[in-house]
């Protein structure tokens, strides 16, 4: 009988409690529920509220500053972290600097133009209805706040997967969704423009309702290099001029 590589069995991962708590309250800022300068509950409401220990938050807590996401204010308590004000510029450059950005946009590229070819050829009237709903949600919702629509736009990617008829590229996608929540969502709303992003998706609804795969494919591509050009111009001023800009939205 043959024996099964050991070099093919990957650990398991051991969560811990301040892990899991450090993920949902990620995911509140992430959605956009909690925003920049909005001041977390105390450790004991906290604590209270999700059933777990005040040393349990402190670890999550610790665990979103090294992240980036919060901020702590001495006796004031922590804070969503604004990278606009004074103090937290660092912490944007450091998570635009990780080279698992330029692996992410690596897999993008390969995953979504498969997959809006794919979508090119099978997508219905009622998606691409849906698509523009969406779309003209997110608008209304940066009218009101310019903060929240960001975790949005990435709907309009999975509803074009969604629209290839693929299982697969629709599970590898949301794996890719989660990736990009975490690590460059956050700072979206700092170094992007809403009103380019709205524009952009609508262009890329467009192309794929004209039903043209080679079309839409060149559509996306240009808009994942779009997207990836947010990053380097804004590493790029910073490193020219030693201080970093902020979009106008």
């Amino acid at each position: 009988m043959a024996k099964i590589a050991l070099d093919l069995i990957t650990p398991v991962r051991i969560q811990s409690v301040s892990d899991k708590v450090a993920e949902r309250l990620e995911k509140l800022i992430l959605d956009g529920l909690l925003s920049p300068g909005d001041q977390l509950p105390s450790e004991a409401e906290l604590a209270s509220a999700l059933h777990v220990g005040r040393s349990t938050v402190r670890e999550a807590k610790q665990i979103l500053m090294t992240k980036g996401l919060l901020i702590a204010r001495g006796r004031a308590g922590a804070f969503v972290a604004d990278p606009t004000a004074s103090g937290e510029f660092d912490a944007v450059l450091r998570a635009l600097r990780d080279p698992s950005h330029e692996e992410v946009h690596e897999v993008r590229r390969i995953v979504e133009l498969a997959a809006c070819q794919l979508a090119a050829e099978s997508v219905t009237r009622r998606e691409i209805k849906r698509m523009r709903t969406n779309l003209e949600h997110i608008e209304s919702q940066a009218k009101a706040n310019a903060a929240l629509p960001w975790p949005r736009f990435l709907e309009i990617h999975f509803l074009i997967v969604q629209a290839a008829r693929n299982r697969l590229l629709s599970s590898i996608y949301e794996l890719i969704m989660q990736v990009l929540k975490r690590n460059q969502v956050p700072f979206l709303p700092f170094i992007a423009n809403w009103q380019e992003e709205v524009e952009e998706h609508r262009q890329l609804i467009d192309v794929l309702e004209r039903g043209e795969p080679e079309a839409m494919a060149n559509e996306m591509a240009r808009h994942l290099e779009h997207s990836e050009k947010y990053r380097t111009d804004l590493l790029e001023y910073q490193a020219r001029n030693g201080s970093i800009m902020r979009s106008d939205h």
